[in-house]
C-alpha cells in the first residue's frame, strides 16, 4: 500500500511541477534568434566652484563619468552673455580676463572638452585675472561668470596624416589657422 500511495504521489508531483514554456514556436530545423536590449541613459557629472577670488590662481573645472551617445562630447563653455567686469559696491568696475590651460578665453569660448572615445573624465584650470593698472579705487568688486554645459555633436575627421611619428588631423569646420595651431 505504502508503494502504491509513493507512486500516486510521485506522478501527482510531475504533473503539477510541468509548465509550459512560452515563447516562439519553430517547426523547421536550423539556427534560430532572440532580441537581446540593454539600454544606457545618458549621464555626465560636471563640477564648477561656486566662488572664485581674482588673484592669479587657478581652480579647477571638471567633468567626470561621462557617457553619452557615440559621436557626441560633453562641452563646457563660457556663456556668451558674460560681460568680464566686476563691481564695487559704489558702482567703480574692472574688467577680468579668463585663461583656461594658459589660453584666453572669449564669452561662448569652449573650456572643457570631454570625449568618451578619448576619456571619461576631464578637467581644465581657469583663471580670472585684472589688469592691476586699471585699479583706480579700492574695494570689493562682485559679479558673476556663467557657464553653459551643453552635449554636442563630435567633429569628423576629414584628413589624417602621420609624419615622422607626429599624427595630424584636420577636423570638418576647422580653418587653417586653429590646424596649424
Amino acid at each position: 500500500m505504502k508503494k502504491l500511495f509513493a507512486l500516486i504521489l510521485a506522478i501527482t508531483l510531475m504533473a503539477t511541477l510541468s509548465a509550459t514554456a512560452f515563447a516562439a514556436d519553430y517547426d523547421t530545423a536550423g539556427d534560430k534568434g532572440m532580441n537581446v536590449t540593454y539600454s544606457v541613459a545618458p549621464a555626465y557629472t560636471v563640477t564648477i566652484p561656486t566662488d572664485v577670488t581674482i588673484d592669479g590662481n587657478s581652480t579647477t573645472i571638471s567633468a567626470e563619468d561621462v557617457v553619452v551617445e557615440k559621436g557626441q562630447y560633453v562641452s563646457v563653455t563660457l556663456a556668451e552673455n558674460n560681460d568680464f567686469t566686476v563691481t564695487s559696491g559704489e558702482g567703480a568696475t574692472l574688467t577680468y580676463t579668463v585663461t583656461a590651460n594658459g589660453k584666453d578665453i572669449a564669452a561662448g569660448g569652449e573650456i572643457l572638452v570631454v570625449n568618451p572615445a578619448d576619456s571619461a573624465t576631464g578637467t581644465a584650470n581657469i583663471t580670472f585675472d585684472i589688469d592691476e593698472s586699471d585699479i583706480k579705487y579700492a574695494g570689493t568688486y562682485t559679479g558673476s561668470a556663467t557657464f553653459t554645459i551643453a552635449v554636442k555633436d563630435a567633429p569628423k575627421t576629414i584628413i589624417n596624416f602621420t609624419i615622422d611619428g607626429e599624427t595630424f588631423e584636420a577636423e570638418e569646420g576647422m580653418t587653417w589657422a586653429e590646424w596649424i595651431d
